[in-house]
């Protein structure tokens, strides 16, 4: 079977509608306009032949039955053809702002395109997040390689969490299309919403504002590319023996939110046993 095009059916039946009210008004007005057509004076229908008498009589006839009629006609054609315009219309629209929605996704991905990082580029960027966590001498426990290793680590306990939470859940990848180029953690979605995240290791409580501010950023640019769909989640982990240090002031300073960015500052054990549906209650994560 030959497939129909349902949307061009709804235009051509809206278009049908418009045509039927203007063809009704226009039988409408050659209508009146003959009946004064036919206005002959007694006189003047004397003096005519018996034949243009009769002829003018049938048409005054005809006009007569056509004007009792005609706002019957009138007020039929004039609701069918609004009826058939409106009901055109309504499908029309209906299947308008689908089509209106694949071509936003359509333009919107051209323009901005995720892309997955090679293995080269994650083991670069995670050499960098390592160096980047130490900002003073640090205890052999806590050199570069060490960090190294608990990152990859965080990094796919962040990405189980993310998964039980949200659906399609990619790691490591880049954002292209924006101004510069932007690497994030992990990117998911939910139905209406698109959720990037990015996790931060701070050996100490002196630089987790800094790495705070780094994650910060980057899920803040992030999401403005997105547009307003975007939200962006900020995660700080330090190590156990640090995380007693920071003040419950201290964390709930960091821990404010905004619109785009949310804010979460743990230690590594508390963050690797942390249920999932607790980590979305403390990002305040809508999954809907």
């Amino acid at each position: 079977m030959i497939p129909t095009d349902h949307s061009h059916l709804r235009k051509y039946m809206a278009t049908l509608g418009v045509a039927i009210v203007a063809g009704v008004v226009s039988v409408s007005a050659l209508i009146l306009r003959l009946q004064n057509d036919l206005l002959v004076k007694e006189s003047e229908l004397s003096q005519l032949t018996p034949l243009a008498r009769e002829t003018i009589v049938r048409r005054q006839h005809f006009a007569e039955v056509a004007t009792t009629i005609l706002p019957w006609f009138f007020v039929a054609g004039i609701t069918l053809g609004i009826g058939v315009t409106s009901f055109g219309i309504y499908g029309w629209a209906r299947r308008q702002r689908v089509t209106d929605q694949i071509e936003d996704t359509t333009r919107d991905r051209a323009v901005i395109e995720l892309q997955a990082l090679t293995q080269p580029e994650r083991d670069q960027r995670l050499d960098a997040e390592a160096a980047a966590a130490i900002d003073s001498p640090q205890p052999a426990v806590l050199r570069t390689q060490d960090i190294r290793r608990r990152l990859v680590r965080l990094e796919e306990v962040l990405a189980d969490k993310v998964g039980v939470i949200l659906a399609d859940v990619k790691r490591s990848v880049r954002l292209l299309g924006s101004p510069r180029t932007i690497e994030v953690d992990v990117v998911a979605e939910s139905s209406r919403l698109t959720h990037i995240f990015e996790l931060k290791y701070a050996a100490n409580v002196a630089s987790v504002r800094r790495r705070l501010d780094d994650a910060k950023s980057r899920v803040g640019e992030f999401a403005a590319v997105v547009g307003p769909a975007g939200r962006g989640y900020a995660i700080v982990v330090v190590p156990d023996e640090v995380a007693g240090d920071i003040s419950a002031s201290a964390r709930a300073a960091w821990e404010s939110h905004h619109p785009l960015v949310r804010v979460l500052v743990c230690g590594e054990s508390e963050f690797e046993h942390m249920p999932a549906q607790e980590f979305a209650s403390r990002l305040a994560i809508d999954p809907t």
